[in-house]
């Protein structure tokens, strides 16, 4: 009985410092040693989803139309009630120039939702 107790108080202090050693070694650095940098974007995300999904599936067609009316189109295959996100103009090879868009979204060829924005100097505005 006695070696049982002392083999199992061997292993739970070798379990305690295998456990503060891997502590050591994952403790994070002080933050004013690390070096970050910074991501911002400009880019409107548009999406659509078949609420209690009743298509079991679809290929969301969402179209966008710029201020020089060029249309951008992306191509987004959804299951169930999932919703479709794209964004512009990363996903549509678009441009942010300034100016009025408009877009859509169609399934099946028909049109299920649509809206607006617009792309300022100072920054982007929704539903204008």
């Amino acid at each position: 009985m006695r070696k049982l107790v002392i083999a199992t108080i061997v292993l739970l202090l070798s379990v305690v410092s295998v456990c503060l050693l891997m502590m050591k070694l994952h403790a994070q650095e002080p933050t004013s040693e690390v070096t970050w940098q910074q991501l911002e974007s400009a880019q409107i995300q548009l999406g659509v989803r078949d609420k209690y999904g009743e298509l079991d599936g679809y290929t969301a067609d969402f179209v966008v139309i710029g201020p020089n009316k060029q249309k951008y189109h992306v191509y987004k295959k959804v299951e169930g009630d999932d919703f479709a996100v794209v964004y512009y103009p990363e996903d549509f090879q678009g441009s942010s120039q300034s100016g009025k868009y408009t877009w859509k979204c169609l399934v099946n060829g028909k049109p299920v939702i649509e809206g607006k924005f617009r792309f300022t100097n100072s920054g982007i505005e929704i539903g204008r």
